[in-house]
């Protein structure tokens, strides 16, 4: 009552309400009415008879389980309400109760009563559900189509039965259940079911059938399990099969009606299964074979080996759903040559599987006589499409029946095609013309005739044709394809038309001459332009005319007569005359002409006007020594090149590369002897392309080597000319051997510093006139996090300064850059990478000029000093806490010892002044009265026994003998029940170490860390489950602790009056180990220490 206004306030939900009863009468008739989930009794109107009554309230209603939070005055009182209570949940709080203490208490369990509430709404829900699937289960089975399901005992009472085969059976539902099976169905039956379902009771399930008023029914009955996994029912599921059973019977039926036909039939049937082997053979295999066993066996036993591959082969086609016609030979047990027809098809079978079904007709006679007939026709089929000729068969309709393979390959359609098409329209196309073509193939003239025919490609073949007439009225149409006879005439005539132009057109003067008296029988135009006589003014006469005089005439046939001899050409530049008398220089071929008997006829003279072209080459030697002259003056190596051979090279190349002349124009020589090892593939990929891809100068740079070995380095300029003509490259040679180990030098000096500036152990940066980044090294890299593709270009003062810091590193760059000041000493600038965490680092700025001293770029190297600040801030904050823990550990022994001092004053002084006083009564009184003497030393003796308990927990407060005594271990397991009794927060522990390897001081530690952890979670955590695990790792001991409470903050971590945190970790730094404490997610503290042992 006196906590009612309290808990009032503490309970604000609308849906939540407190009664404050004053007896236990009261709370009886209220609980007698209303849902309570939270009853709060104070201990003094706890009385047995209410605790009777919330057993019995227990025991009677299965919904009746509120919590129970009673006001103890101590735990032995709390121990024994708890006991007579064991249905309920139990909490307490000593008497008198802290407002705080209470209101922590009802604030967690009501949220416990809370989550249990949605709990059992959960629960109630899923009842729900259950019902509602257990209704549409029974409905199902109420309705089992055609069937029942029942469930019987060990008794075999039918306690379960449903379906629509009941009513079937003429069964009432209501009257068999409770009832066994022999009150139910007939004394057969009965022992039949009870033969088959006494396999069930062991753990079987067993499928049988049975005969019921005429119905036929298929049972399978399992076994069902008690919760100890014990059969002690049987379901049966009971089908009615009788219209399958009636439906097997008609099959057995037409299976041996099927037989008898199949005996009967004259052709063989037989049945394969998948695995090829014969299922059935009808009478006429049987008879025919002259094998009666053939069912079980493959093809392999009745037939050769190639044979029985065949069919099995065709069995493998038709189980995959092909149908065939297969046609074989073979030599039966008689040794007769037999010819079988067989159709193959699949049988399909009600569980999915195939078979093989097939019908065979002996067609030897007809096979033997279409052979013969085959032969025949092969033979003047085979003379028909040797014929050159287009041999078609038609109809009195026109109507083609059938063309011979050059017809075919002429006219592109097959037999087959023709005779499913108009072949007269598509060959025919033009309607007037088709009908001229019909009337002539009707006539069946000998009469031979042209015709235009179109392909099936579009193309028109010129034919002739002639018409021959059969006995059956079919005629025969004979074609010859005359394209090529037209074709060589065409050509033949426009070969003469365009060989006269061709002749006429010719710059060379051609003659046609009699080889006996050298006379002219015709020339052409080119003749009249070359010596200026017409065709008229020279016909008939001799070539002497063309000569400067007789003497040349005469040497001239001096000349080729013996060559045309031999070989029957000739040819010869000669000094020719004109008609106005000029000496021109001319290029005579003359070629004898042979008749059909091989004798000389005529002679053919070409003659070539080649004075230009002489006065050309004259010029060309003329301007080449110029050339020479001009190449040989030079200092730079020149040479002229193809195909990789040298046509020409100046002094200076003779000289750059040590050769000779002579070794230079060698056969053997190569320009590739004079091209470095490590350029030869460079080389022979630039000179792989045609000379005239090179339309322009070239420059590179490449290696040579000279005849000496030496390496030299040169400036190549290459393009191509003509040359004597011929298209060739020129190319000249500059020696750079010593500009090249100069750029050498300068690369290996960049490349050093470069070397440098990228491996530095500090931030090295190159920052423009503008503040952009232009280079950064790896440690800049490492340290800002971003990649060197990001930052070149980007500003240094946006990218990493912070904004407080901005303008001052502005104007120190502004300083740098107007020469104001040329380098700095150490300046600490922090900087933000790209994680956005500001580092501090120690810089130094220096200027880099150019050769007239303007200030090109800024350099910027800088170390990373942020972890030693962190260290000198860290030692500070150490030292700080230090001095804190050292004031708090002064302030806890003060405490500790007045606390003794009460202990002693309090409960020693008063407990030995009550023994004292005691013992002097008893004293005095042992004289007189000796039972009030006993009484006075029994509660002696009691005060004594109370003091030495006194004595031993402030002992074990100070120093916790039980480790000296028993060990570690004990003394932590010892703790833990303590602590578990006194805080009703559950400790599981667990050790995995031996005690031997643990010195006493780590054992002191260990203690001290488990009792200040313990406490903090009574203090702070709001937990009910403490883990505490100690095993030995890698020479280490471990110890973690967790509880499953609200969790530790950041920020409790780090406050320096978090004492006993503090106290823990210093505890573990003394003892050289780590110590790691942090939140669990989702709820907890976890305490990690890690110790070496040793």
């Amino acid at each position: 009552i006196e906590h009612s206004s309290t808990i009032n306030k503490l309970i604000t939900h609308p849906t939540c309400k407190v009664v404050t009863l004053s007896s236990t009468n009261e709370a009886e008739t209220y609980l007698d009415q209303f849902h309570v989930d939270l009853i709060i009794v104070g201990a003094s109107l706890i009385e047995i008879k209410f605790l009777e009554y919330l057993n019995y309230r227990a025991k009677a209603k299965n919904d009746f389980n509120p919590y129970l939070l009673l006001i103890v005055d101590n735990n032995s009182e709390y121990d024994f309400y708890k006991a007579k209570l064991n249905d309920y949940v139990v909490d307490y709080l000593y008497h008198p109760v802290k407002e705080e203490e209470l209101k922590n208490k009802v604030e967690l369990l009501l949220k416990i009563i809370s989550s249990q509430s949605k709990k059992l709404e959960k629960l109630q829900e899923k009842n729900k559900e259950l019902i509602q699937t257990e209704n549409k289960l029974r409905n199902i089975l109420e309705n089992y189509p055609d069937g029942m399901i029942i469930i019987v005992d060990k008794q075999y009472r039918l306690i379960f039965a449903e379906g629509t085969a009941i009513k079937m059976l003429g069964f009432e539902k209501d009257k068999i259940i409770g009832r066994t099976i022999n009150e139910v169905f007939s004394e057969e039956l009965t022992n039949l079911l009870i033969t088959y379902l006494s396999g069930v009771w062991k753990d079987h399930q067993v499928e049988f059938e049975f005969e019921l008023h005429q119905y036929s029914f298929h049972s399978v009955a399992s076994p069902l399990k008690n919760v100890n996994g014990t059969v002690n029912q049987i379901f049966i599921t009971i089908q009615n099969i009788t219209d399958f059973k009636n439906a097997q019977n008609k099959i057995k039926e037409s299976e041996e009606i099927f037989r008898v036909f199949m005996d009967f039939l004259p052709a063989g049937v037989f049945i394969k299964d998948e695995e090829s082997r014969y299922l059935f053979n009808n009478k006429y295999n049987k008879e025919h074979f002259g094998v009666e066993n053939w069912e079980g066996k493959t093809t392999f036993d009745f037939f050769n080996e190639d044979l029985a591959k065949q069919f099995i082969e065709e069995d493998q086609r038709i189980l995959k759903g092909e149908t065939i016609k297969s046609s074989v030979r073979m030599i039966n047990l008689y040794g007769e040559e037999l010819y079988l027809d067989t159709h193959y098809f699949p049988i399909s079978k009600p569980d999915g599987k195939k078979l093989i079904g097939g019908i065979s007709l002996d067609v030897t006679k007809e096979k033997l006589a279409q052979q013969a007939l085959e032969n025949e026709r092969v033979i003047l089929n085979s003379i028909v499409d040797r014929l050159p000729v287009m041999l078609t068969r038609y109809d009195p309709n026109t109507k083609v029946l059938g063309l011979n393979r050059e017809a075919e390959r002429l006219l592109g359609w097959t037999t087959k095609e023709a005779r499913e098409i108009n072949l007269m329209e598509e060959v025919y196309p033009d309607s007037k013309y088709r009908r001229e073509v019909a009337e002539y193939m009707l006539k069946a003239s000998n009469e031979w005739r042209e015709f235009k025919c179109r392909t099936k490609s579009g193309g028109i073949i010129e034919s002739e044709w002639s018409n021959l007439k059969l006995q059956d009225g079919t005629q025969i149409g004979i074609g010859i394809d005359v394209r090529e006879r037209k074709q060589r005439e065409t050509t033949l005539n426009n070969y003469k038309v365009l060989l006269e132009r061709i002749i006429n057109s010719l710059d060379q003067a051609l003659l046609l001459i009699d080889p006996s008296n050298r006379s002219i029988i015709w020339v052409n135009n080119a003749f009249e332009k070359i010596f200026g006589y017409s065709q008229n003014e020279i016909m008939g006469k001799t070539t002497e005319f063309l000569h400067i005089d007789r003497k040349h005439y005469k040497k001239f046939a001096e000349l080729g007569n013996p060559q045309l001899e031999k070989t029957g050409v000739f040819s010869i530049e000669y000094r020719m005359k004109r008609k106005d008398g000029k000496i021109i220089c001319t290029e005579n071929y003359v070629s004898l002409i042979k008749d059909e008997k091989g004798n000389w006829k005529n002679a053919i003279s070409v003659i070539s006007d080649i004075t230009e072209r002489k006065n050309i080459e004259i010029q060309l030697r003329e301007s080449e020594e110029a050339y020479r002259t001009l190449i040989n003056s030079t200092a730079d190596a020149i040479y002229v090149l193809k195909n990789k051979k040298l046509l020409l090279v100046n002094k200076a190349w003779l000289k750059m590369f040590g050769y000779t002349e002579k070794e230079v124009f060698s056969k053997d020589f190569s320009v590739a002897k004079i091209i470095a090892p490590s350029k030869k593939e460079f080389f022979r990929e630039r000179y792989a392309n045609p000379i005239s891809t090179l339309n322009k100068i070239s420059t590179y740079e490449m290696q040579g080597i000279t005849k000496q070995g030496k390496i030299i380095d040169l400036q190549v300029n290459v393009s191509n000319i003509i040359w004597r003509g011929e298209r060739v490259y020129q190319g000249i040679y500059h020696d750079i051997t010593e500009q090249k180990q100069r750029e050498r030098k300068i690369i290996e000096e960049r490349n050093r510093a470069e070397r440098y500036f990228e491996t530095a152990s500090v931030i090295m940066l190159i920052l423009n006139n503008d503040g952009n980044i232009v280079s950064i090294n790896s440690a800049g890299l490492n340290i800002t996090g971003y990649s060197k593709k990001y930052l070149i270009g980007k500003n240094f003062v946006d990218c990493f300064i912070p904004g407080n810091e901005k303008k001052s590193v502005i104007k120190l760059l502004a300083k740098l850059r107007k020469k104001v000041i040329e380098s700095t000493g150490f300046i600490q600038l922090p900087i933000r990478g790209k994680n956005k965490k500001e580092k501090i680092v120690g810089w130094y700025f220096n200027v880099l000029k150019d050769e007239k001293g303007n200030v090109t770029e800024i350099l910027l190297s800088g170390d990373d000093i942020t972890e030693e600040i962190r260290i000198k801030n860290e030692l500070e904050k150490s030292n700080l806490e230090l001095a804190r823990l050292t004031n708090y550990l002064q302030e806890i022994s003060e405490e500790e010892r007045a606390a003794l001092a009460r202990a002693i004053h309090d409960d020693l002084g008063q407990s030995l002044t009550a023994l004292k006083i005691d013992l002097n009564i008893a004293k005095n009184s042992i004289k007189s009265n000796l039972n009030t003497s006993e009484q006075r030393i029994n509660s002696a003796l009691g005060l004594a026994t109370e003091t030495i308990k006194t004595v031993q927990q402030i002992t074990s407060d100070l120093r916790p003998g039980l480790i000296d005594d028993l060990g570690l271990i004990p003394a932590i397991e010892w703790y833990t029940n303590l602590f578990m009794e006194r805080t009703k927060i559950k400790v599981n522990l667990h050790t995995s170490i031996s005690e031997e390897i643990i010195s006493n001081t780590l054992k002191i530690t260990i203690y001290r860390i488990i009792q200040e952890a313990l406490t903090n979670v009574v203090r702070h955590a709001k937990a009910n489950l403490v883990k505490i695990k100690m095993k030995e790792k890698n020479r280490n001991l471990e110890l973690i602790i967790q509880d499953n409470g609200k969790g530790i903050s950041q920020k409790a971590i780090t406050n320096p009056s978090s004492f006993g945190i503090l106290g823990m970790k210093e505890r573990v730094k003394l003892a050289n180990g780590s110590f790691v404490i942090d939140k669990v997610i989702p709820k907890g503290t976890k305490i990690e220490i890690s110790i070496p042992l040793k």
